[in-house]
């Protein structure tokens, strides 16, 4: 993806490997290429005569329009291709293209390079990546209310995405990442403004309506990516300079996050995935499976229908559920090494509640009058924390009575 080029333009992102040319073909391209062998070396293309005499990057890298041609042993590895029709193409605007292109691509470089030296590259290697561009920054910012299906494709674009600091070479990569509302009738956990943040929104970012940072909240710092209509918060990473464990936890990692010195890179497997969840309106979950898994970590407001919105999204690294951060739904999930019933403690048996409370509230109503009943005689014969724990489960369930004929639109 090439942001910024003219409209009128058939841009094509390709690889000369894959242009197929027979031995006495050649195609005019415009192409970014970093040799492979010695700087003497020619790059095995050679630069169209209206462009000699104004190119000024004569160097191992260069954005040109090049004449490609077959070669037994290619001494070039392409990095992006971009068809321009010549026909069109006069100095002045072959140089702004040219110099977009350059930018682009450096930055796509330093990923290519990063990747290489990173510990996690057998990880990385299969991956693709491009830089955040305006249709990314369009899916990002619109609106929950009029397309309820957003809220999916939006966790899952962000979810496998590299972020890198310009300014010092650090990145990390997004394992978790939960999508929340910016707004009370979006999402009844939106994130509210504190005055200690608002000066983020006064510089202006390296995207349009995106802003990276680091947010300070009552209970710490949090990384998040703000947009106008919502708030991903990022609770699961893994550095890609440096070898070290994951991290989990919305302020793990030293990753120094801004909206100027940030920038974006998606993974092509999941913005494939988002496309696919944003144009289908009946979508309810970014997977079909692992359901319970994509509800947000909440510890509040459980009577209310956004808090079980499945827009919790993974990397395709992180797909398994034993590779994922807990929440109060999957904690009775993780048993550890016994399979025991008996030496489960309240934490155990409340997330299992919970785990019910999620799952029930797309049962019939005659089901849910079963349960809260059964659950109501059973509060009689216990004692103590789990007591308590079935008080708010038999109240939860009876809430989702008020609102369940409406609860399929969320």
């Amino acid at each position: 993806m090439l942001p910024g080029l003219p409209r009128s333009f058939d841009n094509k992102v390709t690889d000369v490997s894959q242009l197929n040319l027979k031995a006495d073909e050649s195609k005019m391209v415009v192409c970014y290429t970093t040799s492979t062998t010695n700087a003497e070396e020619t790059a095995g293309c050679s630069v169209d005569e209206t462009e000699k005499n104004d190119n000024t990057e004569q160097d191992e890298q260069r954005v040109d329009i090049v004449e490609c041609k077959k070669r037994s042993k290619e001494a070039y590895k392409t990095i992006l291709v971009c068809e321009v029709p010549l026909d069109d193409l006069d100095r002045k605007l072959h140089h702004r293209i040219r110099m977009r292109l350059a930018d682009s691509c450096a930055e796509l470089n330093k990923v290519a390079s990063l990747i290489y030296k990173s510990p996690h590259r057998r990880l990385l290697a299969s991956r693709e990546y491009f830089e955040l561009d305006d249709t990314v920054e369009l899916l990002l910012n619109k609106d929950w209310l009029h397309e309820p299906q957003v809220k999916f494709a939006r966790a899952q674009v962000l979810a496998g995405t590299v972020l890198m600091n310009v300014s010092n070479g650090e990145a990390i990569l997004v394992n978790t990442v939960e999508m929340y509302g910016g707004t009370k009738p979006a999402d009844i956990h939106r994130e509210l403004p504190f005055s200690s943040n608002m000066s983020i929104f006064t510089t202006k970012p390296t995207y349009a309506n995106i802003w990276p940072h680091i947010r300070s909240t009552g209970d710490g710092s949090k990384r998040v990516i703000v947009t106008q209509t919502c708030t991903a918060l990022i609770t699961s990473i893994v550095c890609l300079d440096q070898s070290e464990e994951p991290k989990m936890g919305p302020s793990s990692c030293h990753f120094a996050t801004s909206p100027q010195h940030t920038k974006i890179f998606i993974d092509q497997v999941s913005w494939t995935k988002a496309k696919k969840i944003e144009s289908n309106a009946s979508t309810r979950s970014i997977e079909l499976f692992s359901l319970i898994a994509q509800a947000r970590q909440l510890r509040s407001q459980f009577h209310h229908p956004t808090t079980y919105y499945l827009c919790r999204a993974f990397s395709d690294a992180t797909l398994f559920s034993h590779l994922q951060p807990y929440t109060v739904f999957i904690y009775c999930d993780h048993e550890g090494s016994t399979k025991s019933m008996d030496n489960e403690n309240a934490f155990m048996i409340a997330s299992r509640l919970f785990q019910r409370i999620a799952y029930s509230i797309r049962l019939p109503k005659h089901i849910l009058t079963r349960i809260v009943l059964l659950c109501c005689m059973t509060n009689a014969k216990i004692m103590g924390k789990s007591r308590n724990c079935l008080r708010i489960f038999c109240i939860c369930l009876a809430t989702t009575w008020k609102w369940q004929s409406s609860a399929t639109a969320f």
